[in-house]
């Protein structure tokens, strides 16, 4: 028989959307109920997402409720005092958005929290489950790449908003993460008028090396190259190339995945767009539930790999900064 998870979401903004319909569509997880500080919108999603109970207070929704899982879908500038709250009571699990904060002395904070809990706590990386970046992935695990040599990529997106995601993308892609970084970031009038203008550069270039010697370059943010085919859609227009000694591949996200290889080989397949209709998100949460169950030990979006992926984040201001390579390792 299939274990059932009971669950609490905190926050039903926006993204809150996704997680309330990858949770409703899953039958690993019975959300008992949902809670916001806007009555309206809590009301709202539990109406939409068949939740029997709505809050506006997170003590008095967990007190009530007593889940084995919640899900925080809360802004990154509050993350470290809302996950003290819901840690405070003593979850089997807990799921939040990315980034974890917006500073890196908040994400050790957060980190000593999680170390101090006895919760199992999972980011919300849910790009690795995208059917775009899961095909470069079995091209490289299966060798068609060859060894991979270089990896080249871009965003419009920023550091901290897409560069978080890129970055988790490629220690998954590449089952390793980077030993130094070297960055150049410019500060000019960003295009964004919400927190990330306060944290993260316009642009950043970054060169990741990782062992062996593959080095992976990325430009994020406004000025890195168009992407054709998502044009329309500045945070999709998000592209990876990976070249390899035997072929080379690439994925643009929400739209394609396509590879070259040996003498005529090849592949390309098409997406339905970014996310459709939460499955990349609700993969992630079935992940989640077969770890919760002891049918599977380690998520590919564990709170581990989010904080690996910090620690380059605060590599590249570092080195931006001191125009200088910085070794991860130096990070605290």
């Amino acid at each position: 028989m299939t274990e059932t998870h009971r669950a609490v979401q905190i926050g039903c903004g926006d993204r809150g959307q996704t997680h309330a319909r990858a949770l409703h569509d899953s039958d690993r997880f019975a959300v008992t109920a949902v809670c916001d500080l806007d009555e309206a919108a809590a009301r709202e999603t539990a109406e939409e997402f068949d939740v029997p109970t709505a809050y506006t207070d997170l003590d008095a929704a967990l007190e009530t409720e007593e889940p084995t899982h919640v899900t925080l879908v809360t802004p990154a500038t509050i993350r470290r005092d809302v996950i003290a709250d819901v840690l405070a009571h003593d979850p089997d699990s807990l799921l939040f958005e990315k980034p974890v904060a917006i500073t890196h002395e908040e994400v050790v904070e957060i980190a000593d929290l999680v170390a101090e809990s006895d919760a199992r706590v999972t980011v919300c990386h849910q790009h690795v489950y995208g059917e775009e970046v899961q095909a470069l992935g079995a091209w490289i695990d299966d060798g068609r790449l060859g060894d991979v040599e270089r990896l080249f990529g871009s965003t419009k997106g920023g550091l901290y908003e897409h560069g978080t995601h890129f970055l988790h993308k490629l220690n998954w892609l590449l089952d390793a993460e980077p030993e130094s970084v070297r960055a150049h970031a410019e500060w000019s009038e960003h295009p964004l008028d919400d927190w990330h203008a306060a944290v993260e550069p316009t642009d950043v270039l970054l060169e990741l090396a990782y062992p062996g010697g593959t080095r992976a370059t990325l430009h994020l943010g406004p000025d890195a190259p168009d992407v054709p085919a998502q044009a329309d859609t500045f945070w999709l227009e998000y592209r990876l190339d990976a070249v390899g000694t035997a072929g080379h591949s690439q994925f643009v996200l929400g739209s394609h995945a396509s590879a070259r290889y040996g003498a005529d080989g090849g592949e390309r397949i098409e997406v339905e767009g970014f996310d459709p209709d939460g499955r990349s998100t609700g993969r992630l949460y079935e992940v989640l539930a077969d770890c919760l169950s002891g049918e599977r030990e380690n998520h590919p979006s564990d709170f581990a790999s989010a904080l690996a992926v910090h620690r380059v984040v605060e590599a590249a201001l570092r080195s931006a900064e001191e125009e200088r390579a910085v070794r991860v390792d130096e990070i605290a």
